[in-house]
């Protein structure tokens, strides 16, 4: 009896064991897995079907992709603005800490490393499909002036090339917004020895879908590494009819066009996810989705002519959050985020815990069998195994414009360089609607110091910049 009681339990611990044992065999045993970066650009929390915020969204494959992995609820972007958040993502590190801090601090300084430089050393091809925006910007006066430049059309090209992603780290490029774009592959597999400007007729992002599609192709029977950085729901919107079609004439047409690109996106991952699953290699495959920051509302989501091009919505939404691009706020930086290794991690998996897509970065390296201590992020795979019970981290960290926050566990904090501070719950029903300093000092004055230490460390000594009139115009409109 005593035996056979024996024999039940080992046949449990066994199957328990057999269980548990596939969510970390890859990240145990040193096998390299492909690993993708799907970008998106302005995209808000709400755009995603998964979340369950809205009703007319139309993303099944990217529902799919969460379904059958982990969805990060409280992910966040690392700046309100695109250079400085794909900074981030593409080094491992705050961007703030090279002083890349906003879009006219780039180009990424040369003597910064890329995530793409430390994955190529492990044996991966790199890739990089969409928009870089890691180059010079025509308005970096500083950098203009450095290098002795009057001004951006006097640079040559081969000063150019040199901030190009196939000179930081990238071995397969297809580097453009639009139709137009640098690249040393075709379509059709072709290979050129140096990249050259190509000019295609197609959609553009059913262009960049194509192109990782290819990529991932020409590369499957050897470990790769492919950074997909979609152009849209970005303006200028534009969706043909396969897309737009989906979708009622009755809303306002700017909301439609978004929803209309955020198809075209999910299409593409549902393409890119039967193809990894066709060529066998989707078990081997890690996927992250995220966007590099939330939607830009421009206050009152007016419905204006497409033809107008600047400073205006883009149709997205960041519900039921607060605030939007270009704010510190959780408009502008919580994110959907979404990370898939089919075997590997849990299916069907909310987590909660806040993380930065500092740690997609970290992740990334950290899977192809590198060191990750001078990166900023953390690896994810064994928090999400379970062989560890949350992240460990300080804290998670902003710095942009004339606004700095932190967040610790459930608390935010908040302040502006003209004085004004906040104090959020983000637990709370109430997250940002609620000032809940006064309460609270206490709290308040630790998220602070940490705050304080860590721009203190920054190139500029912790220097914040004047608010500019439309910064205080989007705080008084939301924080109230």
């Amino acid at each position: 009896m005593v035996l056979n009681r024996s024999i039940k339990t080992n046949h449990l611990i066994f199957i328990l064991l057999i269980m548990v044992l596939p969510f970390c065999l890859f990240a145990n045993n040193n096998i390299k897995p492909n690993i993708i970066i799907i970008l998106t650009d302005d995209m808000g929390y709400a755009d995603v079907g998964y979340h369950k915020i809205l009703q007319d969204n139309r993303t099944p494959h990217i529902d799919a992709l969460a379904k059958n992995g982990v969805s990060m609820t409280a992910g966040y972007a690392t700046a309100p603005q695109c250079t400085p958040s794909r900074a981030g993502i593409i080094t491992g590190q705050y961007q703030n800490k090279f002083g890349l801090d906003e879009n006219t601090d780039a180009p990424l300084p040369l003597n910064i490393p890329t995530i793409a430089e430390k994955i190529k050393l492990n044996g991966y091809t790199t890739g990089l499909v969409g928009k870089w925006h890691l180059d010079i910007h025509p308005k970096n006066t500083d950098w203009l002036n450095k290098n002795n430049f009057d001004d951006i059309n006097s640079v040559h090209s081969e000063i150019h090339f040199k901030y190009a992603p196939w000179n930081r780290g990238f071995d397969k490029v297809f580097c453009g917004n639009g139709s137009t774009v640098w690249t040393n592959f075709n379509l059709d597999g072709t290979t050129y020895t140096e990249p050259q400007k190509k000019i295609y007729d197609q959609y553009r992002l059913d262009l960049q879908t194509e192109a990782a599609l290819t990529f991932i192709k020409q590369q499957h029977n050897q470990p790769f590494f492919l950074y997909l950085s979609y152009f849209g729901p970005h303006a200028p919107l534009s969706a043909p009819e396969k897309y737009l079609s989906k979708f009622s004439k009755d809303m306002p047409n700017r909301r439609r066009l978004a929803l209309a690109m955020n198809t075209a996106i999910d299409e593409g991952v549902g393409r890119i996810m039967q193809a990894l699953a066709n060529l066998h290699i989707l078990e081997n495959t890690i996927i992250f989705f995220v966007s590099d920051h939330g939607a830009p509302l421009i206050l009152h989501k007016e419905d204006a002519p497409i033809s107008k091009r600047k400073n205006l919505w883009n149709g997205s939404l960041n519900d039921p959050w607060l605030g939007e691009k270009g704010m510190l706020t959780e408009g502008g930086l919580r994110v959907p985020f979404v990370v898939n290794w089919k075997g590997t991690l849990p299916e069907n998996m909310n987590y909660h815990i806040p993380v930065t897509c500092l740690d997609i970065s970290a992740t990334a390296v950290a899977v192809s069998g590198s060191e990750i201590s001078d990166l900023d992020g953390i690896n994810l795979i064994p928090h999400l195994c379970g062989e560890k019970e949350a992240t460990t981290r300080e804290a998670i960290f902003w710095k942009w414009r004339g606004q700095e926050a932190v967040r610790n566990n459930r608390y935010k904090y908040l302040r502006y360089s003209d004085g004004k501070e906040y104090l959020f719950d983000l637990e709370s029903e109430f997250h940002e609607t609620n000032n809940i300093i006064e309460n609270n000092i206490e709290i308040a004055e630790q998220l602070k110091q940490k705050l304080d230490s860590w721009c203190k460390a920054l190139p500029n000594s912790g220097e914040n910049k004047p608010l500019r009139k439309s910064e205080k115009i989007f705080r008084g409109f939301y924080l109230k």
